[in-house]
């Protein structure tokens, strides 16, 4: 649903009225000037399923994520295999064409929600690994995030863990694991000076509110598939094309310890720097 933001404004475009959003993740809609209504299906369910068989609703969810359920639900992969980025691939479900400039979600925050984490400026907020619910395929080594992290305190950063309660502790000067909901960390990644993290939904919600961001890539996919070019996206040159296996896999493995902490820790450095010049 965050990825699905991108494609609101050439919605929009289409003349197609107010648009009205159906999701699980409401916040995530909140002061976006292209939506109309949002109906939180958890809420809102028998409302929800009178108003699609009156055909009255046009579903955003069904017409550009359903295709991610329906391949989740058949087999090990969540996404096809392709040689276009997921958000082309999005956009050319729901019809749409994206201006150059729409490459991305979008977040849209308050002054106030800003100002709440402002004390986060000019830290490095960053991503260990965790027990991803999907696959584990995208994890960094164990442990090397602490390593990044202590090489950054060491040059006079502060870093500001975030994620799951459950992720791996990395030594952060402050730990936020699982005390924010999504609009409050996006709120507490667009103050920081960079994103350290791993492929996947924290990496989506730091370009919503562009932050700049280095990335750990495994061997699971591609940047040239998730990712965004404003990104140091890290990723070694022998993982090849992406499994997009769900399984455990020795490919992905190998792909992630490939990644150094040396180059990680160097492209955080650059980025946080740049950000405080």
């Amino acid at each position: 649903m965050l990825l699905a933001s991108a494609l609101l404004p050439a919605i929009r475009r289409q003349g197609r009225g107010s648009i009205l959003v159906e999701t699980r993740f409401p916040s995530l809609f909140r002061l976006n000037p292209a939506v109309g209504f949002v109906i939180d299906q958890r809420k809102h369910e028998c409302f929800v399923r009178w108003f699609a068989g009156k055909k009255l609703l046009w579903r955003l969810a069904d017409r550009v994520v359903e295709f991610e359920t329906r391949r989740a639900i058949r087999t090990t992969y969540d996404f096809p295999t392709s040689n276009e980025h997921i958000l082309a691939s999005m956009a050319r479900r729901a019809g749409v064409t994206l201006m150059p400039d729409e490459w991305r979600p979008r977040v849209f925050l308050s002054a106030g929600e800003r100002r709440r984490f402002s004390w986060v400026s000019g830290a490095v907020a960053v991503q260990a690994s965790s027990s991803n619910y999907w696959t584990p395929n995208k994890h960094w080594v164990p442990g090397r995030m602490e390593k990044v992290v202590s090489a950054l305190r060491q040059v006079g950063l502060r870093v500001v863990q975030i994620g799951e309660a459950a992720d791996e502790s990395c030594g952060a000067d402050h730990d936020f694991r699982g005390k924010t909901s999504l609009r409050e960390c996006a709120a507490l990644i667009s103050n920081a000076a960079a994103f350290v993290g791993l492929e996947g939904g924290l990496m989506h919600l730091a370009r919503s509110v562009a932050c700049p961001s280095v990335i750990v890539y495994t061997g699971y996919t591609r940047p040239e598939d998730t990712g965004y070019p404003e990104n140091a996206n890290l990723r070694s040159p022998a993982a090849g094309a992406g499994c997009w296996s769900r399984t455990p896999c020795d490919h992905c493995r190998v792909a992630a310890e490939d990644v150094r902490a040396e180059a990680v820790v160097e492209a955080a450095r650059r980025l946080a720097g740049r950000e405080r010049a």
